[in-house]
């Protein structure tokens, strides 16, 4: 999708799509139960999907050789903390 699509479009889908399920997961429990809430998250978890090659792409085009590794290191420290 990124090479068709380039990545800051994928990356804004992404993320706006993954916004959306987020906004609209109480309103799901709410009305929908655990289905819901599992519909939801289920849907997060598959936008939020693309973020890593998008990162990738994305420093890849606009760091400098010498300093990719590092920026690399640096963006993608704070993320294993999540995982």
């Amino acid at each position: 999708m990124i090479r068709a699509y380039g990545s800051k479009i994928v990356l804004l889908a992404s993320m706006g799509l993954g916004t959306l399920a987020t906004l609209l997961t109480p309103l799901a429990t709410i009305y929908g139960g655990y289905i819901g809430f599992g519909a939801l998250s289920f849907i997060n978890g598959l936008s939020l999907g693309p973020l890593f090659p998008c990162f990738h792409d994305l420093m890849v085009n606009w760091v400098p050789p010498n300093d990719l590794g590092t920026m690399i290191s640096i963006i993608f420290s704070g993320k294993l903390a999540v995982i």
